[in-house]
């Protein structure tokens, strides 16, 4: 199995740093387990990719665009994905298989490959390309896993009301998608969701009232006759 051969080779490389460590094969739980309760877990990445959680999920519409809050307050304007078994990093992988960056966008020559599908009854909507993203987390200066993650743009106005078919204003609601690779497809892969029923849910609020069609215009009236030539004088 690729992850046990990972943990191997890790183990052998901590063996030359401290003895202390102790290789735990518990199947899919395997891990390596350091002196100071660290425990560090090898996951091949690829055939286990799939959505946790994403959020926030609720949107309101002011000053021309949607916006919503994060759980400490602040205003965001993208829709932040959590990833289960991507890798964190693209070293070594192939271009079907879901993989991170570590740097900026605009530093790495590796291609955007997500695709965030917004669906509704009515239709959907694709965003652009995107990367995901790897970032350390860490407990008292000690990094203890690495989080890998999206962060989806809104849709604009016109493009909910397209995909929710919404005519009277009032509060909509859609779903959204992860793929990668491809945004449709036979090339193009699902990444499902492993999170709580409904949390893959977005509502979009306060979408203002379509504008209403004008009056139609009264029927045309008919030509008027043609005035005739006046007549000459006479002699």
């Amino acid at each position: 199995d690729k992850a046990y051969l990972m943990l191997s080779k890790v183990l052998l490389f901590g063996a030359s740093i401290t003895r202390a460590a102790q290789l735990i094969l518990t199947g899919e739980d395997s891990s390596v387990l350091f002196h100071n309760k660290a425990r560090l877990r090898a996951d091949c990445g690829d055939d286990k990719a799939a959505v946790r959680e994403l959020g926030p999920s609720s949107f309101t519409f002011e000053l021309g665009e949607f916006s919503g809050s994060m759980p400490n307050g602040a205003e965001t304007k993208t829709i932040e994905v959590n990833l289960n078994g991507v890798a964190p990093h693209c070293a070594g992988a192939t271009m079907a298989m879901p993989c991170a960056i570590t740097t900026p966008p605009n530093q790495t020559i590796i291609p955007p490959l997500f695709f965030c599908l917004y669906v509704g009854a009515s239709s959907e909507f694709s965003s652009p390309a995107i990367h995901a993203h790897a970032e350390g987390l860490k407990v008292d200066s000690i990094t203890v896993g690495i989080r890998t993650f999206l962060r989806c743009p809104l849709p604009s106005l016109v493009e909910v009301i397209q995909i929710t078919g919404s005519t009277s204003g009032e509060s909509v609601n859609a779903s959204l998608q992860i793929r990668h690779f491809a945004r449709h497809g036979p090339t193009s892969r699902l990444l499902p969701f492993a999170g709580l029923p409904e949390g893959d849910r977005l509502f979009f609020h306060n979408l203002p009232m379509p504008p209403s069609s004008p009056p139609s215009s009264p029927p045309a009236s008919p030509p008027l006759p043609p005035v005739p030539p006046p007549h000459p004088p006479p002699p």
